[in-house]
């Protein structure tokens, strides 16, 4: 049965009466989250009953020693590991992989940052059972928050859900979340090819392309670190939007000619601020090392 894109109120593709956190693999990529990847993994154990696989995406600091030294602690924790920084979509798809090479009926991604909170996850899965694809909404009316995001990232986030609902008819208010929970059967019928942080956007247009059901869930939004507005920042966050509606639109099957030429003139300026960045802070070493002598 194929159904209309929905975000409520839906039905999956094919029925199924449950779906538990045992028959779900966890996914968690993480990149250089040696500090914050503890917390998650302790919250995890105590919240999640089934299988964990956490992704170490070319970390450089002691994420790997992390994973390692918890295997001891959560017999159903995996790790994997890739050579060099491949990417978040190249971690999800890791992910992915396993899951369909498994006996899993559902998978779960959420973030190693601290960002998410895995008392959330059995909410997500549960909600399996009458969507294709549950995703969790930090943006939601009914979403607990600790700390404020950028306002520039909060502005970016809901313009890009508003985006999302207009192009593919999924009522989403939270788009960019690395949140949500994927029945596996559901999972096979995608062809994610983007490899960075617009994985999701391709999501989004290649679900409402084949009439996958989408449900979400309000889940707690959680900003540990204080809002950021630096120049180089809000640059990066434009690009990435651009980025974002690019991978939507060519999931969608429309035109991008538009978008593809403002994206290649912020993907200039991103670069360029970057070259700048890099060399005030070579100039500010250097003269921090001059005023010493």
């Amino acid at each position: 049965m194929r159904a209309r894109p929905s975000s409520e109120g839906g039905t999956c593709t094919q029925e199924i009466l449950a779906i538990a956190d045992k028959d779900a693999l966890l996914v968690i990529p993480a990149h250089n989250e040696e500090e914050s990847l503890p917390r998650v993994l302790d919250l995890v154990a105590q919240e999640w009953r089934g299988d964990v696989l956490v992704v170490d995406d070319g970390s450089t600091d002691g994420t790997w020693a992390v994973i390692d030294r918890f295997r001891s602690e959560m017999p159903r924790l995996m790790g994997v590991r890739h050579h060099a920084n491949l990417g978040y979509g190249s971690a999800i798809l890791t992910g992915f992989a396993a899951a369909l090479a498994g006996p899993y009926k559902g998978v779960v991604t959420m973030d190693a940052d601290g960002q998410h909170d895995p008392r959330d996850l059995r909410r997500l899965v549960e909600k399996l059972v009458s969507y294709d694809i549950v995703s969790g909404s930090r943006y939601h009316d009914l979403s607990p928050h600790v700390g404020k995001p950028a306002p520039h990232r909060l502005k970016a986030n809901l313009e890009m859900a508003r985006f999302v609902a207009k192009m593919t008819g999924y009522r989403v208010t939270d788009a960019a979340t690395g949140f949500k929970a994927y029945r596996t059967d559901a999972l096979r019928k995608l062809k994610i090819t983007e490899t960075g942080y617009a994985m999701p956007f391709q999501v989004w247009g290649q679900a409402a392309r084949i009439g996958l059901t989408v449900g979400e869930v309000p889940v707690t939004r959680i900003y540990a670190d204080p809002p950021g507005n630096a120049g180089s920042e809000k640059l990066y966050v434009r690009w990435l939007s651009l980025r974002c509606r690019m991978a939507l639109l060519r999931a969608l099957g429309r035109p991008t000619a538009g978008t593809g030429l403002l994206c290649a003139f912020w993907t200039i300026v991103v670069r360029a601020s970057e070259i700048v960045r890099r060399a005030r802070r070579s100039l500010d070493l250097r003269s921090a090392r001059g005023n010493k002598v």
